[in-house]
Order: structure tokens, then C-alpha cells, then sequence
């Protein structure tokens, strides 16, 4: 077979699996909204849902320009435009049963624009890596869910521990995977205070304690959903460690609601990166390897 037809089944290959992406995507979207009672939700909780929707497609451009980095890291150069436009193109596939096919159609769509396989296994590889340690450190919030007085000892070791990740990677890698390291935690920390802004806007609790927690404890919960064998993008798996997290001390109608709101959201926004980053096409290819 020759080179030219490798590719175009390639590209076939790629929009078939964004097409059954999109089609999985719509389908969740349709059976979470099924679960919540539309009425019962305030004017508040609308905007604080919309908003938050906003947040995590931004969230999005995080990981895009963190993949950026690990790129450049490893020798390959991507123009703002070409990285945003596979990065979000390939992302939805991530809903897809199995928790691979993103990468896979990355790996498609990143060799259509000229990098090579080996350098965009590497860099999924990296960023898997990079994920896992970084979800890993906000663990060391649950001092203050063992200990409520310790809330400092929990911040303290939170930065302490990533700040000496930050060195070893920079002895192990160079400052692109720093960077990068970086932005995972920025992505983190932002879709963890998305779960807190909309279970605090439905609970009746003081929320200013509960804050650095209620990040831990979405972290945690995906992570958790995350290294669950095909569980796509941690469907149910994350929903049900939150609700383990939380289900002593929130009120059981309330944090089922939050968290279906919550996952409604980081999927509206994964959903609004991909149709962002659709205008993003690049006109030819722009990788220097």
C-alpha cells in the first residue's frame, strides 16, 4: 500500500472517531440533563453552571499549550493555531469507551501535520506521566480531612512537594516539562474550584473552609476515574468517589446534583474547546522537527 493511501485512511480514520466522539458526547450530555430536575435549579445556578462551562473550555487551552511544551521539550516546534486544532479536535475522544482514542487520534491528526510517531508517543506518554504526579500531590490535602485543624501542615506540604517535583524534573527533563508540570497544576487547581463554586452555590455549609478540600477531593476523584481501565474519561468512576468523599458530611440530594452539574460541565466544555478549536485549522503544515 502506498504512502499517500496510508494517510488518507489515516484522516478517514481520525474523523470517524471525532464523529463517534461527538455522537457519545451528545448522548451523555442528553442522559445527565435527564437526571436533574431543570425546575429546581435557581437563576444562580445557571450562570454559576454557564460560567463555569466557560472556565473549562479554558481549562482546555491549558492542556493544549502544556502538550505544546512537552513537544517543544522533546525537539518538535507546533504554531499556536496547528497545536489548539489537534489538541481540541482529538480531546473529545477521550468519552469514548476504552480511554484511548484521544491519543490515538492525536496521534493521527499530529502526524498529519508532520511530527513524527515517535515524538508524539513520547509526548502523550509525558503527559500521562506528568497528570498522574501532579493529581497525585493534591493527596496531601487529606491531612485536613483526617486533621481540620491542619489545614496549614496540608498547604504547606502541597507546595513543598511540588516545588521539589519541579527540580527534579527540571534535572531530569529541561524547562519545557517544568512548564508544562505548571500548567497541569493550574488545570487542576481550576476544574477542582469548578466542583466547589457549584457544590457550594447548593449548599447551605460555609464554603470558605471547605475550598482547598473540595479541590482535593475532585482531583482525587479523577485521578481515580483516570486510572480506571476503560472507564472513558472517568465516567462514573469519578462520580462515585466523590459522592464516597463527600457522602458523610453533604447532604445526599445536594451533592448527587453537584455532581452531575459538575460533569455536565467539564463535558459542555471539553464540547466547547472542540467546536473553538475547529476554526483553528491549520492551511498546511507548520511541525519543524
Amino acid at each position: 500500500m502506498s504512502k499517500g493511501k496510508i494517510k488518507l485512511i489515516l484522516k478517514w480514520l481520525g474523523r470517524l472517531i471525532t464523529v463517534f466522539a461527538i455522537a457519545f458526547v451528545v448522548a451523555k450530555i442528553t442522559d445527565y440533563s435527564q437526571q436533574i430536575n431543570i425546575k429546581s435549579l435557581s437563576a444562580q445556578t445557571y450562570f454559576i453552571t454557564a460560567f463555569c462551562v466557560l472556565l473549562y473550555a479554558f481549562g482546555n487551552l491549558l492542556l493544549a499549550r502544556a502538550w505544546g511544551l512537552l513537544l517543544s521539550g522533546l525537539g518538535s516546534q507546533l504554531k499556536r493555531n496547528s497545536m489548539i486544532w489537534v489538541f481540541g479536535l482529538s480531546q473529545l475522544a477521550k468519552y469514548l469507551p476504552g480511554n484511548v482514542f484521544h491519543f490515538a487520534n492525536r496521534q493521527i491528526l499530529g502526524v498529519e501535520q508532520g511530527i513524527n510517531n515517535h515524538t508524539l508517543l513520547k509526548s502523550s506518554a509525558w503527559e500521562v506521566g506528568l497528570m498522574i504526579v501532579t493529581a497525585s500531590t493534591f493527596s496531601t490535602f487529606l491531612i485536613t480531612y483526617y486533621f481540620p485543624g491542619l489545614t496549614w501542615l496540608s498547604l504547606v506540604s502541597f507546595f513543598t512537594l511540588n516545588a521539589v517535583l519541579a527540580g527534579i524534573l527540571l534535572r531530569i527533563s529541561n524547562i519545557n516539562c517544568v512548564k508544562a508540570f505548571g500548567l497541569y497544576l493550574l488545570f487542576f487547581t481550576l476544574s477542582g474550584s469548578l466542583f466547589s463554586a457549584v457544590y457550594l452555590s447548593l449548599s447551605t455549609h460555609d464554603g470558605v473552609g471547605q475550598w482547598s478540600l473540595l479541590i482535593a477531593y475532585f482531583v482525587i476523584a479523577w485521578l481515580v476515574g483516570f486510572l480506571t481501565p476503560g472507564a472513558p474519561a472517568g465516567l462514573g468512576v469519578r462520580e462515585a468517589v466523590l459522592i464516597v468523599l463527600l457522602g458523610t458530611t453533604a447532604h445526599q440530594e445536594t451533592l448527587i446534583l453537584a455532581v452531575l452539574l459538575s460533569r455536565i460541565i467539564t463535558v459542555l466544555g471539553d464540547l466547547l474547546f472542540f467546536a473553538i478549536a475547529s476554526f483553528y485549522r491549520p492551511r498546511q503544515k507548520i511541525s519543524t522537527n
